[in-house]
């Protein structure tokens, strides 16, 4: 076992920026990093919009309002309106099809079809002139971005800036060595059968480019270099710093040499500072373990998903900690089950035996971080990817959500919990991601580019 590493301490304090896309899967993987950062002594800054308002300052962080008044600056401790803005965007998500029944090749035809990137350009047109003050009076010495479209007002500030990749690799790494990004394909499956995906990829993608062009264009900048190479999913790299979060044990750098100006961490993963207690109705007897459930933000809206899961667990002889979501008050939970509509996930996982995940890339390498195995039942996206992962190296078991039948997530749900193998295997990783610092390193890596 090799010895800890000796992580120096910053050189001096750093103001940092952070913007993210509007989606609570791509804020917290931004606060797991600002939550680093800020424990070695930097200011943390965040730019979001004001239905977002309070949920970065509950961490400690400041929070700069995007709004359609002027620009305000702001420590907020509590959020302070009634919108929802992960129940609107779920509900949308069902009324086009990404949520529901599918496989990858379909979802990626919705997601073709029901294009968000204009109503993501409007925004960012519209909310470009309060960034842009915002830097003039903040001034920061560095900027963290993770969004797919944005603002080059960012990127031609000359101030260095670091893109954060919160999803799998496989969006990063436009490699023909891969399956297109999505798809859930194998990387041992056959060439041949991935034409489908990459003509679907490569429409959407010449779009999304188009989106940033006429962003650009507006605001009075060239389109970004990055928009040569149209097969990229993710347009935009950093010629400074990109960072992405994945385990080593399923990461594709053993296939792979990593892109330029890019490192690997292991995970983002928030810390949740609080003492999550069991509930007293999931106190265990012989026999029986605990297991975490959850679909994320936008799959907890399908309630008729989460009662077509939460109907086979109550076929178990084991308990269940769920979070229920947006909707929770839409449906009830079985007697084995307890839940709430939104839960201190990383404080849960400590607690638990194994979890049933949608394979968001926070929960997936979350579960890698506490040790626990999983489950992945994927949605949409990435979701996917991850869930051919845990296939392709052993950690885990991936099935359809919509189409399983009882008896098979039962069959998963024993393997989960009782394979001793897979259970050491998870706690070796969670070992070794502790041991590795991979976070604390890449803070260092950060604080470079400016001092």
């Amino acid at each position: 076992m090799s010895e800890q590493i000796e992580i120096p301490p910053a050189k001096r304090s750093l103001k940092i920026f952070f913007h993210s896309m509007e989606a609570i899967g791509h804020q917290n993987s931004c606060i797991g990093l600002a939550q680093e950062l800020q424990g070695r002594g930097h200011q943390i800054i965040f730019l979001l919009t004001e239905q977002f308002k309070g949920n970065m300052a509950k961490y400690g962080f400041e929070e700069i309002l995007l709004t359609n008044g002027n620009l305000t600056k702001e420590l907020v401790s509590k959020r302070e309106t009634n919108k929802n803005p992960i129940k609107e965007l779920g509900e949308l998500f069902l009324s086009t099809g990404m949520l529901g029944p599918g496989n990858s090749l379909e979802k990626l035809k919705v997601m073709e079809k029901n294009h968000f990137s204009p109503g993501i350009s409007d925004k960012v047109i519209a909310y470009d002139p309060q960034i842009k003050q915002a830097l003039e009076q903040e001034k920061p010495d560095l900027i963290i971005l993770d969004h797919y479209l944005i603002s080059p007002t960012f990127t031609q500030s000359g101030i260095p800036y670091v893109i954060l990749y919160s999803s799998t690799p496989f969006l990063l790494y436009n490699s023909d060595k891969l399956p297109p990004p999505c798809s859930g394909l194998s990387i041992n499956s056959d060439p041949s059968n991935w034409g489908e995906y990459q003509d679907i990829l490569k429409s959407f993608c010449k779009s999304v480019i188009e989106f940033q062009k006429k962003i650009n264009n507006h605001l009075g900048y060239p389109p970004p270099e990055q928009t040569k190479n149209e097969n990229v999913f993710h347009i935009h790299t950093s010629p400074y710093l990109n960072i992405y979060g994945y385990p080593k044990e399923v990461d594709l750098q053993t296939i792979l040499s990593l892109p330029d100006h890019c490192i690997q961490l292991d995970a983002f993963c928030r810390d949740e500072d609080v003492d999550f207690e069991i509930p007293e109705q999931l106190a265990l007897k012989d026999n029986e373990k605990l297991l975490y459930v959850s679909m994320g933000s936008m799959g907890s809206v399908d309630v008729s998903l989460m009662k077509r899961i939460s109907a086979v667990l109550k076929q178990t002889p084991h308990k269940y900690i769920v979070s229920k979501g947006p909707l929770a008050d839409e449906y009830e939970l079985p007697p084995n089950c307890w839940g709430k509509a939104s839960l201190p996930q990383t404080a849960v996982l400590k607690h638990v035996d194994a979890a049933i995940i949608h394979g968001g890339n926070n929960s997936f390498t979350e579960c890698f971080v506490a040790g626990k195995p999983i489950i992945v039942m994927p949605l949409f996206g990435d979701q996917y990817d991850n869930g051919q992962r845990v296939i392709d190296t052993g950690y885990g078991v991936s099935m359809d959500p919509y189409k399983f039948e009882p008896e098979q997530l039962i069959k998963a749900i024993d393997y989960v919990l009782n394979d001793e193998q897979l259970r050491v295997r998870f706690e070796r990783a969670a070992e070794r991601i502790k041991r590795d610092r991979s976070k604390e390193k890449a803070c260092l890596k950060i604080e470079e580019l400016v001092n």
